[in-house]
């Protein structure tokens, strides 16, 4: 179990589809409590775990200073009691391997099943609501193909009989056999995400901008209702080290649709992001990766900002290790 609480009065910035708010005072108060109970069913010598989870977990904001508010706009910043309760089947194992995002060490690859049903309650400063949801994640490795994992997810609230502010997803990532290639090492990772939003409130969007889908791409009127997008890369990690600082060079390529409701993702306009660029990591080091990063768009809205030339200092990546929460 655990709990949080904040307590926080600050001046930032909100930009909205249809509206800004520029040095907007924000004060609030957040409570949050969850627990959980873990039941193993079975397991083997190989590692191989079958557990029930319980959870439960108790969210509460109050705001004393925001944005305006209506009944259908702007629900961050309601006032609001949520409850929620999961029940999760897992099945899991793990491999090993190196070289998927570290530049070396080994690293745990889970696979398996976890099947997660949520059930909840909102009491809402407007109106009260209840909340279900489902998710199935699966994960394989395939011999001389590489590591798949999938997910599709649904969600959304209850209010007088009619599902809203709901979400629909599939998300499919993974990454190849490595192969050697004279001094490198070579991976190829990819990720798909389609989203699509349900009677969402009137100001609530999904977008394609910047790490949701066109990496280093920024615009607000990237947005709609459903999007889809798909970003690979292909790595190539240095077999040899430098005083303990190894590097890797890759390319990468990302595409994404954006658009409202009624018609197909695909009838949107696409567009398209490409880089190529080197990361340099010393595993022995707690410092973050550095990535320098040559990238071009041929592809994009008008008044759109980017980086043509980016350096940066980037927090290791991690896998998925399907850690059950509240």
């Amino acid at each position: 179990g655990g709990m949080k609480f904040v307590s926080a009065r600050l001046l930032d910035d909100f930009i909205f589809p249809d509206t800004s708010f520029v040095n907007q005072l924000l004060n609030y108060e957040e409570y949050d409590y969850w627990f959980g109970r873990s039941v193993l069913l079975s397991s083997d010598i190989n590692g191989s775990r079958i557990n029930l989870y319980l959870t439960a977990r108790y969210n509460r904001h109050v705001f004393f200073e925001r944005p305006e508010i209506g009944e259908n706009i702007r629900h961050t910043f309601h006032n609001r009691d949520l409850i929620l309760a999961d029940f999760t089947f897992a099945q899991l194992s793990y491999l090993k391997s190196n070289y998927i995002y570290g530049f070396g060490p080994t690293e745990d690859i889970p696979t398996g099943l976890i099947l997660k049903t949520t059930a909840g309650y909102e009491n809402n400063q407007f109106f009260p609501r209840w909340y279900s949801g489902f998710s199935i994640t699966g994960s394989r490795y395939l011999n001389q193909l590489g590591y798949i994992s999938s997910t599709v997810a649904y969600g959304g609230f209850i209010n007088n009989g009619i599902r809203e502010q709901g979400v629909f997803k599939i998300n499919s990532s993974g990454f190849s056999d490595i192969l050697s290639l004279g001094r490198f090492f070579l991976r190829q990772f990819f990720s798909v995400d389609f989203t699509s939003g349900i009677n969402r409130f009137e100001d609530e969007f999904v977008t394609i901008s910047n790490n949701s889908g066109i990496r280093g791409l920024r615009n607000n009127q990237l947005i709609g209702k459903q999007k889809l997008t798909l970003q690979t890369e292909i790595m190539f990690y240095a077999r040899q080290n430098w005083y303990g600082f190894r590097y890797a060079f890759y390319g990468m390529a990302d595409m994404g649709w954006i658009g409202l409701d009624g018609r197909p993702v695909f009838r949107n306009n696409l567009y398209t992001g490409f880089g190529v660029g080197i990361r340099v990591r010393n595993e022995h080091l707690n410092f973050p990766t550095l990535q320098m990063r040559f990238a071009f768009y041929p592809r994009i809205p008008e008044h759109s900002a980017y980086n043509l030339f980016y350096l940066i200092a980037e927090r290791r990546r991690e896998l998925n290790d399907f850690t059950i929460r509240a």
